[in-house]
């Protein structure tokens, strides 16, 4: 079957019914115009544009798998570049907040010594309980209520697939960390 003639939707059944070379052919179908494409239009590496490209196979693919996608209005083209470009958006979202973690270290060290000395000792004994969970709990709790971040925020950063499923962690961890706090009151250590 030459490829001009497969339609998008076709394509995605192929897929679906396991059709691996479908999905190849999707891959080197696309692989130079998006690299072109990304370069061209945001300025970034070949590997970047390469790296991003893959990724937004590996959603596509995902996606048609989980049946989040059964059909498509546009071409498979202009919704894989459209992955693409969230793909890469968030990419960058994420490299800048690591950037400016590295870059205020200094700056939130001495601000936390600040902010320690106006806790209340409830709230120290808190923070000492919150310091001794065990990863990945301790990161979702403090990347939840101290830093304000989004359960979706949350998943890209945990590496989890959805926000559902940073949500569900979440849920398990507080549930832990309650059991932990009324331990310690019931011990009259709180």
């Amino acid at each position: 079957m030459k490829i001009a003639s497969i339609t998008s939707n076709e394509w995605i059944a192929q897929i679906k019914n396991g059709d691996r070379a479908a999905l190849d052919r999707v891959y080197t179908t696309y692989r130079d115009e998006f690299i072109t494409w990304m370069r061209f239009s945001y300025s970034c590496s070949e590997n970047d544009a390469l790296d991003v490209f893959q990724d937004s196979v590996i959603v596509l693919y995902r996606q048609i798998m989980s049946g989040k996608i059964v059909e498509l209005k546009s071409s498979l083209k202009t919704y894989l570049f459209g992955v693409a470009k969230r793909v890469w958006l968030d990419r960058n979202k994420r490299q800048k907040i690591k950037t400016n973690d590295i870059e205020n270290y200094h700056h939130l060290q001495t601000n936390e010594m600040a902010v320690t000395e106006q806790l209340n000792e409830r709230q120290l004994v808190m923070k000492e309980l919150l310091s001794k969970l065990r990863e990945p709990c301790r990161s979702i709790i403090h990347l939840f209520y101290y830093r304000k971040f989004s359960l979706e925020s949350i998943a890209q950063e945990m590496n989890y697939s959805s926000k559902d499923v940073a949500k569900a962690q979440k849920v398990r961890c507080m549930k832990g960390f309650r059991k932990v706090v009324t331990k310690q009151y019931s011990q009259g250590e709180i």
